[in-house]
């Protein structure tokens, strides 16, 4: 999974609520159109993201790549490698710890990410849902994402424990810890999300992509699902590795 698709599934995945108090599956498709950076073209594709929330709990399986959160043990799993190997995060993460001696501080000042969030008042019915539009920018020295959210009010949230598991998510992205906090202002649930990035390195390349919401529904998660798989060998986790990955 690219760098570029991972963070859209991130921003994808802060802004999932909590709907009542079952567990919720949420089932989300994600196009990116082809683009061309340093003169290299990808192609378009397609993708599914699945997420299960619970209490405390979350699994976030796009393609070959699974992220579990478990709030109630402090910990993270990364599986890999169709399920054969999984890295443990400690939580709350601190990347200063996580980045090699004396690039800490420098890293995360290059990468940081500054955020906006705007409501607007536009509004249009998507599905079965009113939806209202909010404007999200994305800003640093090495990228500017512009996003158009459609938010719906239509479903009783609570966004407070997920938000909780989603900050760390998105905390594991140098750079991200600004747009945690400031995703919380958003007041309901984002059916579909439309965003251009534009890449500082690479002649200025953009890139662009549509995300959708496709069910939303309650019920009991299959077993194992906030759990590493059986038989999985852990590893200890390697932030400069996956940054490389997912390049």
């Amino acid at each position: 999974m690219s760098f570029r698709r991972f963070l859209g599934v991130v921003l994808f995945a802060l802004a999932i609520p909590i709907v009542g108090t079952a567990d919720v599956k949420i089932v989300e498709k994600q196009h990116i159109d082809a683009f061309t950076m340093m003169g290299h073209t990808q192609p378009a594709s397609d993708t599914r993201t699945v997420m299960w929330l619970g209490k405390g709990k979350m699994r976030v399986e796009t393609g070959k790549q699974v992220v579990i959160i478990r709030l109630d043990r402090k910990k993270m799993y990364i599986v890999e490698n169709n399920g054969a190997v999984y890295s443990v995060v400690n939580l709350p993460i601190d990347l200063k710890k996580m980045l090699p001696p004396g690039m800490g501080q420098q890293m995360l000042e290059m990468m940081k990410m500054t955020a906006t969030v705007k409501k607007g008042t536009e509004t249009k019915k998507i599905g079965k849902w009113t939806a209202r539009r909010w404007d999200i920018t994305l800003s640093s020295t090495m990228a500017k994402v512009r996003q158009t959210w459609w938010v719906t009010q239509d479903l009783k949230l609570d966004l407070s424990d997920f938000n909780d598991m989603a900050a760390q998510l998105t905390e594991l992205q140098p750079g991200m810890k600004e747009a945690a906090e400031k995703f919380r202002q958003v007041d309901g649930f984002p059916v579909v999300k439309d965003t251009q990035t534009e890449m500082a390195m690479g002649g200025g390349a953009k890139m662009t992509s549509h995300e959708e919401v496709l069910s939303v529904e309650e019920g009991s998660p299959p077993a194992g699902t906030y759990e590493p798989p059986a038989g999985a060998k852990a590893k200890a986790f390697n932030l400069m590795e996956m940054m490389q990955r997912k390049r």
